[in-house]
């Protein structure tokens, strides 16, 4: 049986965190970050403050654990604290999630898959019909990986590539991102300034457009993180 991995590692954090505050520069809904993040003292997250602009609460994210450290439950509630949605996680022998459940939602049910390295390589979501109405599938090659979405037909929906470097800390530093024809479209490179425990708390983004027209952009993500 394998163990599953808590979530300071997800996160790629060092030492017993607390809680991680998160925001960034970008104004678009799908870019923007400003959210809270609480974990217990074994290092899974147990809550997601998530902000509006105006800096006050929007949603929040309750997690529930089982004796393996596995998320087995997700509860969304809005800025009243009322629950607005629940998320039912499943797992296979090796504490990897196969299945998640979403009842009333536009994905009923999200149903994943690993390669032989443990990377999740295929994600399928049904609709409340149990058909199949998207499936994502990643191919990794050492730093390179494939990404491509298929509609419920099996037709391809879209296909990116991305190279991307790391740090010694796991922390990405160039992402390359190529298009179905593998053109290069973007390329971006990360900065960093880290604490004295050697986490990151300052970002700095600098990305270039090469696709159509060359644009430039640098974008600033700052964190203020808590120890235990």
């Amino acid at each position: 049986m394998g163990i599953p991995k808590n979530d300071w590692t997800k996160y790629k954090l060092i030492g017993c965190v607390r809680s991680v505050r998160e925001k960034n520069d970008y104004t678009t809904i799908a870019r923007r970050i400003d959210h809270l993040l609480m974990f217990n003292e074994h290092g899974n997250q147990i809550s997601k403050h998530l902000y509006n602009n105006e800096g006050n609460i929007d949603f929040i994210c309750e997690y529930k654990y089982d004796e393996n450290g596995n998320r087995v439950f997700k509860y969304i509630r809005d800025r009243d604290g009322n629950i607005t949605e629940t998320i039912k996680y499943l797992y296979d022998e090796n504490n990897q999630e196969i299945e998640r459940h979403q009842p009333g939602q536009i994905w009923e049910k999200i149903v994943s898959k690993y390669d032989a390295k443990g990377n999740m390589c295929e994600r399928i979501y049904y609709d409340i019909s149990q058909e199949v109405v998207l499936r994502f599938t990643d191919i990794y090659d050492l730093n390179k990986v494939v990404n491509t979405v298929y509609n419920g037909d099996g037709t391809v929906n879209s296909k990116s590539t991305q190279v991307i470097t790391y740090d010694e800390k796991g922390n990405e530093l160039t992402k390359e991102e190529y298009d179905e024809n593998n053109e290069k479209y973007q390329t971006i490179w990360n900065i960093y300034d880290f604490d004295t425990t050697g986490n990151w708390i300052k970002k700095t983004e600098l990305s270039e457009y090469v696709k159509g027209i060359s644009k430039s952009r640098i974008h600033i993500t700052v964190r203020e993180i808590r120890y235990f």
